[in-house]
């Protein structure tokens, strides 16, 4: 029993210890405090703990005040943010004034994305008559209104339709307009189509160009001629003011929880998710900000 407990507090020595090299870790949430971003930030903040990490998270809602209180924050408090397309497009497109918090090689710790798709509940028993030639259906989606103008144009270009564009300011308006059949079909990212699919909609296909990670079809295999339609909503992480150890360390325990379906981030993994894991981080800093310049429309 006595050589138990000298092993017991042993290992709590050296588990302690691996985290001796670590200050409070600031987890600051770029995007609102109600969606999915802040759901995983949260969830990431736990997690940590739960290694022994000790972590604060702060979310002001606001990426101009998010961006704000990294600047403010001493260069030697180790901080992980949440960078994505639509909390840094409209600053980086310059409609708000402050500073864009963005992912690079050496700050990117994880990331996974998961694409836009297509949904109906009025056209349920010919979900794909949006591509036929003549078609006047209402598409309703989000901003920003560049890409899902060009995408909807190009859809009636190809396909000689004419569906109309209708935008809503947030998810939940553009689900309520689609259940309520004040639209006949939604463009949405996966995590919504799979909570529509629970209610009834019917969603038939997913903006990628490469092979649909859950629905049975591809926006661009739908077509009547050839497109290149891709959509992706990605989320990351980036580690700011971490040495090359603390940033290896972060790197490797992040990854590990995000993949684990037993941890509080793997429980809210969205089925469907592309991960990144095998990519270099270089390529995933690449995709990450693409992804946030596409949004912003400035490549």
């Amino acid at each position: 029993m006595r050589n138990k407990l000298i092993m017991l507090i042993s290992g709590l020595v050296i588990s302690t210890a691996a985290y001796s090299q670590f200050p409070e870790i600031k987890i600051v949430n770029l995007s609102s405090s109600t969606g999915s971003h802040f759901a995983a930030s949260k969830a990431l903040s736990r997690d940590l703990e739960n290694k022994g990490y000790r972590v604060e998270l702060i979310s002001p809602g606001n990426a101009c005040q998010a961006s704000a209180i990294i600047a403010r924050l001493p260069k030697d408090n180790i901080i992980i943010s949440n960078p994505s397309p639509y909390s840094q497009a409209e600053i980086v497109k310059g409609n708000q004034k402050c500073d864009a918090v963005l992912p690079k090689p050496d700050n990117m710790a994880f990331m996974l994305s998961v694409n836009y798709t297509m949904c109906t509940v009025s056209q349920k028993d010919n979900p794909t008559a949006v591509f036929n030639k003549g078609a006047k259906f209402k598409i309703g989606h989000l901003k920003p209104t560049h890409i899902w103008k060009n995408a909807v144009d190009s859809l009636n270009s190809v396909n000689g339709t004419e569906n109309k564009r209708i935008q809503y300011n947030g998810a939940g308006p553009t689900k309520a307009a689609l259940l309520a059949k004040e639209i006949d079909y939604s463009i949405l990212a996966m995590p919504h189509a799979l909570a529509l699919q629970k209610n009834g909609a019917v969603c038939i296909a997913e903006f990628t160009n490469d092979k649909p990670s859950v629905l049975p079809a591809s926006v661009n295999s739908l077509n009547t001629n050839k497109t290149r339609l891709d959509a992706a909503e990605p989320m990351s992480f980036i580690v700011l003011n971490a040495d090359i150890n603390q940033l290896t360390k972060l790197r490797s325990d992040i990854t590990s929880i995000m993949l684990d379906d037993n941890t509080e981030s793997g429980k809210i993994k969205t089925p469907g998710a592309v991960f990144f894991e095998t990519t270099s981080f270089e390529d995933r800093a690449n995709i990450a900000l693409n992804h946030i310049k596409r949004t912003a429309g400035v490549n």
